[in-house]
């Protein structure tokens, strides 16, 4: 994949990538803090310029555990556990994808077919709706 498809996957779907690379809760705050201080590269940039990501990871068990991902001025200035206070992007991915993302032969395939079919869901709050249309669509061509 390229790299900005990926930082984009991982700021829009849930940090799907980050949760695949890690094993636990402890390894994917490490995977987060990777994070901070990337700027983002165009197109990105500008679909992206202000936002708040919450990412809600949905266990086999339906415990959930939140992770919120921080943009400004295009850059990510805070990735890390917990809920957003004012989420502008909401995104709701399966644990079932983690494990098998991991395995997948081709990742851009599988996570394309896991938002058809709900497995990974985003949302934008308030008007960002129109706007997270525009990213989906940018995501899915990767």
């Amino acid at each position: 994949m390229k790299k900005s498809a990926l930082l984009l996957l991982i700021l829009i779907l849930g940090s799907v990538s980050v949760f695949a690379h890690a094993e636990g809760t402890a390894d994917i705050e490490a995977e987060l803090s990777v994070l901070e201080g990337k700027r983002l590269d165009a197109p990105l940039k500008s679909l992206l310029k202000n936002e708040v990501v919450e990412a809600q990871l949905i266990h086999e068990d339906g415990s959930l555990s939140y992770y919120t991902i921080k943009v400004e001025n295009s850059v990510v200035v805070a990735a890390e556990a917990g809920r957003a206070e004012r989420p502008t992007i909401q995104a709701f991915v399966k644990e079932k994808v983690i494990s098998e993302v991991k395995v997948a032969q081709d990742k851009k395939v599988y996570l394309k077919a896991a938002m058809k079919n709900k497995d990974i869901e985003i949302k934008g709050v308030g008007w960002k709706g129109f706007k997270l249309g525009i990213i989906k669509m940018f995501a899915l061509r990767f």
